[in-house]
């Protein structure tokens, strides 16, 4: 069933490599410029730097240290400096397979399962929609030793999968990772497979290489991923909340789930490739207050781009945090009022950035400038304004308090807009809540 999928390699870089909520790919021109007005040369940092997109278009001209409390952020950045240098090509997927038996067992133990979903995708694809989004209201496989043995045949299925698992000593292998967290909840079982193949394919590598080939497999699970915007926020739903088919997205699931992840794979190592090695610079994962408490280095220009809404970040990203982490984490119960695990799989620990708060993003701001004034080197800090009449999501502090937080440590503090731009609200159209046409402006703050 599987349908090439890849990015067109006339495309150019700098390109993006998942979908991100936020994203500056747009107006990268006005940031780096920006940048390049606070500090024409020198080492720089990307403080909160989340796709890659920022330090990697700024590693063209200048060193940079690209910082985030995320893994899969530090993934990202890292394979985006070190591109083609890592030398990393793609295999087949018969050469994948002939290379991971453990994968080859996976395989034979899930072969009734993807035979039982595609039967289930074709009766869809007719109209027929119960049976499939009954089965899906059961994933993923992780859930089902707390949901107990049940009757309809779609959770005999899923059971008979975890047995065949265990059995082979492969429940709870990192080999099946992602068929076990986030198969029939965000991918098919059958590019979950996929996906648990490519990650072992990419952790057999050290190194740069490794960066570069999990970087890949992110980018692959971003694309691939079967729910509205493209995001991990919540699972799809086939029905609406009085129990009503939603055939559009069925149809949209279906082409979703008729995707290669080895093709897009083999495209996105590509664009990585081509992306150029950046040896001068690097990429970290840490909290912003502790990279910036060590005076270890010196910068030219420090360059912020932190949450403003109460939108956490990592509710968007935490399957790609588990794939680039490649855990066994904790898992949020459902708000049901039961013990079971939630069906989004959100991770326990996943982190709630404190600018995300309402109550902690003044503070948080507050450190965020004393920390970078102390490194006596400017500060580059974006900031979308929050546009009432527009309906758009009310931000944890407002662009006045902001001036007076910058204006607290630095002694000149200019502001200038980034022009007409319009954030991606990964959600649905009907849902969507639209943005200010002013919806970026640049803080440059000078010591």
């Amino acid at each position: 069933m599987d349908r090439k999928y890849a990015l067109s390699p006339s495309e150019h870089l700098p390109f993006r490599p998942i979908h991100y909520l936020g994203s500056k790919l747009r107006i990268l021109d006005a940031v780096i410029g920006s940048i390049r007005d606070a500090a024409p040369k020198g080492r720089a940092v990307d403080l909160f730097s989340g796709s890659g997109t920022v330090a990697h278009s700024l590693s063209r001209e200048r060193p940079v240290i690209a910082v985030d409390i995320q893994e899969y952020a530090r993934v990202l950045a890292n394979a985006l400096f070190i591109g083609g240098a890592a030398g990393l090509t793609t295999p087949s997927r018969d050469q994948l397979l002939r290379s991971s038996p453990e994968l080859q067992v996976v395989l034979d133990c899930i072969k009734p399962l993807i035979k039982y979903e595609a039967s289930l995708e074709q009766a869809a694809a007719t109209g027929s929609f119960e049976r499939l989004a009954d089965f899906l209201a059961e994933c993923p496989l992780l859930t089902l030793p707390a949901q107990g043995v049940r009757t309809p045949a779609s959770v005999e299925v899923l059971h008979d999968t975890v047995r065949r698992l265990r059995e082979a000593d492969l429940w709870g292998a990192p080999q099946t990772l992602a068929l076990r967290h986030f198969g029939g909840v965000y991918f098919s079982f059958a590019q979950a497979f996929e996906i648990d193949l490519l990650l072992n394919f990419a952790h057999r590598k050290s190194g740069s290489a490794r960066d570069v080939a999990v970087g890949a497999v992110l980018s692959s699970a971003s694309h691939a991923v079967s729910s509205i915007g493209k995001q991990f926020a919540q699972p799809i739903s086939l029905r609406t909340r009085a129990g009503q088919y939603k055939p559009h997205v069925v149809e949209k699931l279906l082409q979703e789930r008729n995707k290669s992840v080895h093709a897009h794979f083999a495209a996105a190592v590509e664009r990585f490739n081509a992306s150029e090695g950046r040896p001068t610079s690097r990429a970290e994962r840490a909290d912003y207050r502790e990279f910036l408490a060590r005076r270890d280095e010196e910068y030219s220009v420090i360059y912020a781009d932190p949450p403003y809404t109460r939108d956490h970040y990592s509710r968007y990203y935490h399957v790609l945090e588990t794939l680039a982490l490649r855990d066994e984490p904790m898992i949020t119960q459902s708000n049901l009022g039961d013990a079971r695990p939630s069906r989004g799989v959100y991770r326990a620990n996943r982190h709630q950035s404190p600018f995300s708060i309402r109550s902690q993003a003044p503070d948080a701001f507050r450190q965020l400038f004393a920390l970078a004034r102390r490194h006596d080197c400017p500060l580059v800090l974006s900031y979308s304004p929050f546009d009432k009449a527009a309906g758009s999501h009310p931000r944890t502090i407002d662009l006045s308090t902001l001036a007076d937080l910058a204006h607290g440590q630095f002694a000149s503090v200019r502001i200038v807009s980034a022009g007409a731009f319009r954030h991606s609200k990964l959600n649905s159209r009907s849902r969507a809540l639209r943005a200010s046409s002013e919806a970026e402006q640049i803080f440059i703050c000078s010591p």
